[in-house]
């Protein structure tokens, strides 16, 4: 049931990380500069969009405190920040599945052209330019001023030979023969190039031999898909009410007490060019402390003694949209959402009479998994990596107030 319960909350995060439609924002702007259509070099701070893991489009402004222009790839030559050269235009792309569960028996090239920034990986005289994608990358050479698609394909093929009864994995390596023509200046690569494999690793060592014979300085990039979330750590300390209607039932007054929940986090921008709106989701876990309480009545002659035991633990998803003030070095945040709790755990009464010097037991309890959902409300502060907010959530069958903590990476 537990995990029933998750697989449909994490949806809720899901929805958001899996949408690649829309375009993914870096919070802050970072010092860089970009190369315009006329071969202008404009120094300033750009901050990047992303679709899926694939730069879109960029902002860029001169200086920290004036408002920047949005420029696409068709808009700029190139753009650098973070170390990462990235250059814009119109390339092919191969759009046929690489992993083994997907692959077809056409070896025909699904071919199609992507508006991009494509990012450099390879420096020097003959550099080499990636594309990501969720699950492959694909390569590109620079030829004058065009970018040229590294041709690779994988598909299968029925077997000729009677006795070989699975499928035959084909590979259509083209880009062998590009690498040959690209690096043709120095010949000392032929054998090089016939083992170079469609990956980064073997790409990469393959241009570093190059710029060695060539004399040059090897200028390796670093090659990583830029997430188009956050994720962190999460913890804290609340004061938690429950008050289900088990517990009214019986006429148990509502349970108090104070929980440290821990979990991971998950920030991402939705909206195209808002910076300022993101949403936070943060999977918590906590063991609710052991709670139980004696109630001492009289029914006429009778003395009746009540105890009420209660044990629960909590897997809650929270899914905030939060506003982001920006200000140089720090934010301050707010938002609202929702809270998804399930409480797992067990409860127990035990009933005992004393009645003409005799004692009379009542035992009853049972388990139970308890859901509710509340809305919620925070507002809090971020320095760097760190933050810090205050949470409150409310509905009829509980509530809860306190401090959460948090670390993106």
């Amino acid at each position: 049931m537990i995990f029933k319960f998750l697989r449909s909350a994490c949806i809720v995060i899901a929805i958001f990380i899996l949408d690649t439609n829309s375009l993914q924002a870096q919070d802050d702007f970072t010092k860089g500069f970009i190369v315009t259509l006329q071969g202008d070099t404009l120094n300033g701070y750009i901050t990047v969009f992303y679709k899926g893991f694939i730069p879109y489009a960029i902002e860029f402004k001169e200086s920290y405190e004036k408002s920047g222009n949005i420029y696409y790839p068709n808009d700029i030559k190139l753009f650098k920040t973070n170390g990462k050269i990235f250059a814009g235009s119109l390339v092919d792309i191969e759009k046929s599945p690489r992993d083994l569960q997907r692959l077809g028996y056409d070896p025909k090239l699904y071919l199609g052209q992507q508006l991009c920034f494509i990012e450099e990986v390879i420096g020097g005289n003959k550099p080499l330019y990636v594309i990501h994608y969720t699950t492959y990358d694909l390569f590109y050479i620079k030829e004058d001023t065009a970018y040229t698609l590294l041709v690779y394909k994988k598909y299968l093929k029925k077997p000729q030979i009677r006795e070989i009864t699975r499928d035959v994995i084909v590979e259509n390596k083209k880009f062998i023969g590009q690498l040959k023509i690209y690096l043709a200046d120095c010949p000392q690569l032929i054998s090089a190039i016939e083992n170079t494999t469609y990956d980064f690793s073997s790409l990469k060592s393959l241009f570093t031999k190059y710029q060695v014979y060539k004399n040059e300085k090897p200028v390796v990039r670093e090659n990583r898909r830029v997430f188009p979330f956050k994720p962190g750590l999460a913890g804290g300390i609340l004061i938690a009410t429950i008050d289900y209607s088990f517990i009214k039932k019986h006429k148990g007054d509502p349970v108090h007490t104070t929980v440290i929940p821990i979990g991971i986090s998950a920030e991402f921008t939705k909206f195209t060019f808002n910076k300022e709106i993101s949403f936070y989701n943060t999977l918590l876990y906590h063991k609710m402390f052991e709670y139980s309480r004696e109630d001492i009545h009289y029914e006429s002659e009778t003395k009746v003694v009540t105890d009420y035991y209660y044990h629960f633990t909590s897997y809650k998803l929270n899914s905030i949209a939060r506003y982001n003030y920006q200000k140089k070095g720090y934010s301050l945040f707010g938002g609202a959402g929702i809270s998804l709790e399930l409480l797992k755990g067990y409860w127990g009464i035990t009933k005992r009479s004393y009645r003409g010097g005799h004692r009379y037991l009542d035992i009853s309890g049972g388990k139970g998994n308890l859901r509710s959902i509340a809305p919620a409300i925070e507002a809090g502060i971020r320095y760097k990596s760190l933050s810090l907010r205050a949470l409150f959530e409310y509905n009829s069958e509980g509530s809860s107030a306190g401090l959460m903590a948090g670390f993106s990476f």
